[in-house]
């Protein structure tokens, strides 16, 4: 293996096959995360003769793939040696890391790269749907579109129950421990991605989600009822023309209650009061409560992606 002077070259070659612009864009996006705890590039990049790979470690021990260069025409022995330089680069960042994770397009021929991360010892875990909804007033379940919706008649938390008080408590740092433990509360019986529950560290998670915002301006909440009980929280995240809806859980004995209307409620309109008309999100094809709430809210369906993973090690909280 035989490392890159400069990882961008790398990147470079890596995504070959898209425009200048969009390769110089990649580029400044990587070199504005922050450095490893050692001080080095969060950006491992290496060889093997002409197949080339790169690594990107996160905040919250979190590596992916970010890229693979493989030779015209593609030899077997070259995804075979793609997956080995893979798995080296993997072994590089295991120190920093308690997950490594990669994505797919459904659609696409990814019988190569996936090839390369069988060999590297990812595992498909999911299949997830990405969804947007065009937000179009205050409280944006917009009656048209719930009534044009053909799930309309099949959302039994609509049909059964009315919409619930919900206490929503901001987050700060002096309640911290509190969102590590709804957040852990709400991953048990999941049907969104269960694969990783007990795999991350729930404080890396959070660690991670936090990256792209200021600590004072974190719009994340803590879900209550007015008796003070937890019950889930809400976790977003804006952009300049989007919000990505990061997480929304509820623990296992307040699911199927009705609370999930008034929480999406909540964040458009949280989202419409900063100006913003549209909300995104990835939700597991396997979660099909959540599939026919959002849809029944109007949400569509844009794309679909495939995810892969590999623990790397056990790690202390915060590594």
């Amino acid at each position: 293996m035989e490392w890159f002077s400069d990882w961008k070259e790398c990147v470079s070659l890596c995504h070959e096959y898209q425009s200048h612009h969009s390769r110089q864009r990649l580029v400044e996006q990587l070199s504005r995360l922050p450095k490893r705890t050692n001080g080095a590039s969060p950006v491992l990049a290496a060889k093997i003769g002409e197949v080339a790979a790169y690594v990107v470690i996160h905040p919250g021990c979190l590596c992916s793939i970010g890229g693979i260069h493989l030779p015209k025409p593609i030899r077997a022995e070259d995804v075979v040696r793609a997956g080995r330089l893979l798995n080296l680069l993997i072994d590089q960042a295991s120190s920093d890391t308690e997950l490594v994770q990669a994505i797919t397009y459904i659609g696409d021929d990814n019988a190569i790269l996936e090839a390369c991360y069988a060999v590297a010892g990812l595992k498909r875990i999911a299949d997830l749907n990405q969804m947007e909804c065009s937000l179009t007033g205050p409280g944006s379940l917009s009656l048209q579109s719930r009534q044009s919706n053909q799930f309309r008649d099949d959302i039994a938390i609509d049909n059964t129950t009315n919409e619930v008080e919900i206490v929503y408590v901001p987050w700060e740092p002096a309640l911290s421990d509190l969102f590590t433990q709804a957040l852990d509360r709400t991953y048990v019986g999941t049907l969104d991605v269960p694969e990783l529950n007990g795999i991350r560290d729930s404080d890396n998670t959070l660690i991670g989600y936090a990256a792209c915002l200021p600590e004072s301006q974190r719009p994340w909440w803590i879900l209550r009822r007015p008796n003070r009980e937890n019950i889930g929280c809400l976790l977003l995240c804006p952009y300049s023309d989007f919000v990505e809806l990061v997480y929304v859980g509820l623990v296992p004995e307040s699911r199927g209650k009705g609370y999930s209307r008034s929480i999406m409620r909540f964040a458009h309109d949280w989202t419409l009061e900063r100006g913003l008309h549209r909300i995104v999100l990835a939700v597991d094809v396997r979660n099909e409560p959540a599939i026919r709430l959002y849809r029944w809210l109007g949400y569509e369906i844009i794309g679909s992606v495939t995810a892969w993973m590999r623990p790397t090690q056990t790690l202390p909280k915060t590594c």
